[in-house]
């Protein structure tokens, strides 16, 4: 392709995928050392060392909370996408920010409740990952959208991979998890200057007339059959609203699928 959409791909593989994949395997090296740094703030705070089951109990919660803000991330998906579009991307990526500047000051602040609260908006960025292949979808020529989504899985191992890494020393745990926080800056900064996906133009805002400028992302050509294509889906969504989970379990035509 000679438009933007190679440049858009590693673009949305940074601030996406590649978030997921680092923080699944991120807390994998510093391990040991955040566990004592929670018996030291602790010892601190209480002048006596927690028990060890103390330990456990917030380890474990630091552990899981990345799970549980991504719960509320997936929810939030398509409220946000149908609203922001590409701006999704650059908000989610602000957010993951936050929680860098939060675990990167946890230490210093000497709160262990703060690794917790970073990892909950850690969790939360994660719907990057559903953003990504999203956008993937929307951005790629039909011909070769199958290769391109792919890419995603790509990033998610490229970000594991730089996780297990990034090993760091004891005084130096929060900023191996902060590194993250360098790869949000180049969605920011780069994707304000980048195409919107043709079909959140033509299908949620109705913009046909830009929609067609799609030279711009997939270079020059006739895209007759992608437009043909965002027609038949606009169709399709106007004729069948999108179901609530209850409605679509009670849905006999997906029951296999769901099965």
């Amino acid at each position: 392709t000679s438009g933007n959409v190679l440049l858009l791909i590693v673009v949305l593989g940074i601030g996406g995928n590649f978030h997921l994949g680092y923080h699944v395997t991120g807390l994998s090296s510093p391990s040991p050392y955040i566990q004592s740094f929670i018996n030291s703030t602790w010892y601190d705070r209480y002048e006596e060392l927690p028990s060890p089951h103390m330990v456990t109990m917030i380890w474990s919660l630091v552990v899981s909370m990345l799970s549980f803000g991504g719960v509320f991330g997936a929810f939030s998906v398509k409220f946000i996408t149908s609203r922001l579009g590409k701006k999704a991307m650059i908000c989610n990526n602000f957010i993951a920010m936050i929680a860098a500047g939060i675990m990167l000051t946890s230490k210093w602040a000497k709160s262990f409740e703060m690794i917790i609260m970073a990892r909950i908006l850690y969790g939360y960025s994660a719907l990057g990952a559903s953003l990504h292949l999203m956008y993937l979808m929307e951005i790629s020529p039909r011909k070769i959208r199958g290769m391109v989504t792919l890419t995603a899985a790509t990033f998610g191992s490229l970000g594991k991979l730089s996780a297990q890494e990034v090993l760091g020393r004891e005084d130096q745990w929060n900023i191996v998890l902060f590194v993250p926080a360098c790869f949000s800056l180049v969605p920011i900064m780069v994707l304000p200057f980048l195409p919107e996906s043709p079909r959140y133009l033509f299908i949620e805002k109705g913009d046909d007339k830009e929609c067609k400028k799609l030279q711009s992302l997939w270079g020059q050509g006739d895209y007759k059959q992608e437009m043909d294509e965002m027609l038949i889906e606009q169709a399709a969504i106007e004729a069948a609203p999108p179901k609530n989970p209850l409605q679509l379990l009670r849905d006999r035509t997906v029951r296999w699928q769901l099965i």
